[in-house]
């Protein structure tokens, strides 16, 4: 592990974790997943028992950067640079009930999503304790390396495979609406939206916890066993045709699909 991000995130443990409601603090992401880089954030997760006033979190990433700034859109999160290294920090916060619903959801009742549907699983199994007030990130962690059900797996396929292309309101059949009004917003949306459900289903059939957004072509060659033909080929080929509004945008729907289809036959 990098040994300044690593230093920056044992710095946020130790400070975080004098809150009384700090059940737990780990690092995650990139760092810890095998695909850091010198450029790469330091992210970390803290999970306290209930939700830590907004003015109580800022007031404390303010000792480490003066101008940290805070945001709830996506989920109470902080952001700074570090002024030292240069390293980005993002520190997140997720209660330790949401999370746990969360990877529950998963491993024992097989809850699917439309896309990212196993991604906090992911965030789980791959963290590294930097403080565990009672034991419950040791216990999250015991559950998120359970093996992956093949229910879960066949939930996922299920729920995301028909809206790439089978159903009426289809991610395909939505790209086609908007390539007819030349809408290229819309079109990149649409499929933006479709490949995420791809992705999903690529994770579930591997049984792979999802990594996120991030390096989803590079994780699946290097993990994954069961690939479409021309993976990488049909994703670039179709953002490119999208991209440009494209006649050929159709067809290459189809096309990754196809191949998707083939391998699910199998």
């Amino acid at each position: 592990m990098m040994t300044k991000h690593l230093q920056i995130a044992r710095a946020i443990a130790d400070r975080y974790s004098q809150l009384p409601i700090v059940e737990a603090v780990a690092i995650a992401g990139s760092i810890t997943s095998g695909y850091a880089s010198a450029g790469s954030d330091v992210d970390v997760y803290i999970y306290p028992t209930e939700d830590i006033p907004a003015e109580v979190c800022l007031s404390i990433a303010r000792e480490f950067a003066e101008d940290a700034a805070y945001n709830d859109y996506w989920g109470a999160n902080l952001a700074w640079l570090d002024a030292a290294s240069g390293v980005e920090v993002d520190v997140m916060f997720f209660s330790t009930s949401w999370m746990e619903d969360q990877v529950r959801g998963n491993v024992e009742h097989h809850r699917a999503k439309t896309g990212y549907s196993t991604s906090f699983w992911h965030t789980i199994k791959v963290s590294q304790a930097l403080f565990d007030r009672s034991g419950w990130l040791t216990r999250m962690q015991t559950l998120a390396n359970r093996p992956y059900p093949p229910e879960l797996a066949h939930a996922i396929v299920s729920l995301n495979y028909p809206l790439l292309r089978e159903i009426r309101f289809s991610y395909r059949a939505q790209i086609a609406k908007a390539l007819k009004r030349s809408d290229q917003v819309l079109v990149m949306a649409k499929t933006n939206d479709l490949l995420v459900s791809y992705f999903d289903i690529l994770f579930a059939l591997n049984h792979l916890p999802h990594p996120g957004e991030k390096r989803m072509l590079t994780t699946l060659e290097d993990k994954a066993s069961l690939l479409p033909i021309n993976m990488r080929q049909d994703v670039t080929y179709l953002v490119e045709r999208a991209a440009a509004i494209s006649e050929d945008t159709l067809p290459a729907v189809d096309t990754l699909v196809d191949h998707l289809t083939d391998l699910l036959k199998d």
